[in-house]
């Protein structure tokens, strides 16, 4: 027995549904996740959200659970997520906020070493330039911005962790881009970091690193030629989406395994070379 089974007495009540409902919007994606507790943007604070309590006043009043703690539910896979929406940039913060937020992450940023705001810099500049999550080394000044509301992180591995930037601190984010540029600067004038990063990686090219660097060319073409309109060519270089529409349409029903074999063939099919 968890501790959300204390609850299952009370889900149907028409005002607890109502909450289930709210707790399913893009909005109410969690800033952090760790173990069985979460933490959630609200209007004024943040909110500490366990299985068995919320520290929102929604909680505190009725005592029973609230929009936050059926997202954790949701999130940990204790109750149906039905349509459940994730999206990091639809967590909102209260605007009226913004310049003391703005403030305070820059006196936190500056608490930490040159070193890691330099390492930052290329990260931070990548999320707002691409509007795309980047994978990064977690450090501490990363999990200081994560529990500070800057970062929506989602752990990838034991070292990494996939940041995105809510849209909501978009603003702030130029801010804190522009402070993280003058420390790499600065670290580079004193030698501190021997190169400031190479290009930072998104979530898309983390996708495509995992199933391997760039396919031969020669062995891509064998497989569009005989098992094309199966799509296994684009399973091979990783187009695993349009891999399952060649299988299911039998290459777009020819068209498709035909351009694929020219784009081989020219050397514009990305994957291979």
């Amino acid at each position: 027995m968890t501790k959300w089974d204390k609850w299952n007495d009370c889900h149907d009540y028409p005002s607890q549904v109502r909450r289930q409902e709210r707790a399913r919007e893009a909005a109410l994606t969690p800033l952090s996740i760790k173990g069985q507790h979460a933490q959630f943007q609200g209007s004024e604070k943040k909110y500490l959200t366990f299985l068995d309590a919320c520290s929102c006043p929604d909680f505190q009043e009725r005592h029973k659970p609230c929009k936050h703690m059926y997202r954790l539910a949701m999130e940990l896979y204790l109750f149906p997520r039905g349509n459940m929406k994730t999206d990091a940039s639809a967590i909102r913060i209260p605007t009226v906020k913004q310049a003391k937020i703005t403030t305070d992450l820059t006196k936190l940023v500056d608490r930490y070493p040159i070193e890691q705001q330099a390492e930052l810099a290329p990260l931070v500049n990548t999320m707002i330039s691409l509007n795309e999550p980047v994978i990064a080394p977690a450090s501490p000044l990363i999990t200081a911005l994560t529990e500070a509301g800057f970062f929506h992180a989602e752990q990838q591995s034991s070292d990494n962790v996939k940041l995105t930037i809510p849209e909501s601190y978009n603003k702030i984010a130029n801010t804190i881009c522009r402070q993280l540029q003058v420390a790499s600067e600065k670290a580079a004038a004193l030698g501190s970091v021997q190169t400031v990063a190479a290009a930072p990686t998104t979530a898309k090219q983390v996708q495509a690193a995992s199933l391997g660097t760039t396919r031969s060319k020669w062995v891509v073409l064998a497989l569009a030629l005989f098992l094309g309109g199966l799509g296994v060519h684009r399973f091979y270089t990783g187009k695993v989406k349009s891999g399952i529409v060649w299988l299911l349409t039998c290459g777009l029903f020819g068209f498709g395994w035909l351009c694929d074999v020219i784009a081989i063939l020219i050397n514009r099919f990305d994957g291979c070379s």
